[in-house]
């Protein structure tokens, strides 16, 4: 187990969320670390799965986890993302579709999230950019640049 492992590990088991261990660790993405994340948990024994839950459990309310908050509450994760998102309102709105409808139609998985989406508060995994690309007709590098002229965030 690396460094990068270790650390990660010892968050999880302290209770922290992949959000929150993100925040901890600036130097790698939130997609990376959420990645590393993941992984570790699922090899996680019963006995330190258990010891995760309970710091979990101890901790309660203190935890900021993002996706646990009301989205006014929330901040966009990046330029990137509310342009992605602005994108996805513009073609819901013009097939008049309600965010439940436009949810199941191109099956993400739930209104919330997509509404996250269209409001840049959720971090779009690359399956869902690659869904989005489709949906909008547009290449993923059309889709993740900004447009001509506009200024790089």
């Amino acid at each position: 187990m690396n460094a990068t492992d270790s650390r990660i590990r010892d968050l999880a088991l302290a209770g922290l969320s992949h959000q929150e261990a993100a925040r901890e660790l600036p130097k790698l993405s939130p997609s990376t670390v959420r990645v590393y994340f993941n992984r570790i948990v699922q090899g996680f024994t019963p006995e330190q799965r258990a010891r995760m839950e309970k710091a979990r459990a101890t901790r309660g309310a203190a935890s900021t986890d993002a996706y646990h908050r009301p989205f006014s509450e929330r901040q966009a994760i990046s330029a990137e993302h509310i342009r992605i998102g602005r994108k996805l309102v513009k073609l819901r709105l013009s097939e008049h579709m309600t965010l439940s409808e436009f949810a199941a139609h191109f099956d993400f998985s739930n209104r919330v999230t997509l509404s996250a989406m269209e409001q840049g508060y959720h971090d779009f995994t690359m399956t869902e950019i690659r869904k989005i690309s489709t949906i909008l007709g547009t290449s993923i590098e059309d889709l993740m640049c900004p447009p001509d002229g506009a200024l790089a965030a």
